[in-house]
């Protein structure tokens, strides 16, 4: 399977979703799929900061701006 997850990604991924749906927990890349849900936590959490910070920032600018305030 590791070699399937660094020559096709996508096919590895459908792979594991198969796996995982008809319960081959034996069979699938343990590894690799811890790696990738770290990855996508990381991945929505920094995410999550950025709009966030979008958020504060327009707060800010709303509230120490009010003439720059458009409808956008």
């Amino acid at each position: 399977m590791k070699q399937l997850y660094e020559r096709d990604y996508s096919q590895w991924a459908e792979t594991m979703a198969g796996l995982l749906t008809v319960g081959d927990f034996t069979a699938l890349d343990i590894a690799n799929l811890v790696e990738e849900v770290r990855d996508l936590s990381k991945r929505e959490r920094d995410r999550l900061l950025s709009s966030l910070r979008l958020i504060l920032h327009h707060l800010l600018k709303w509230d120490y701006q009010p003439q720059k305030r458009s409808r956008s």
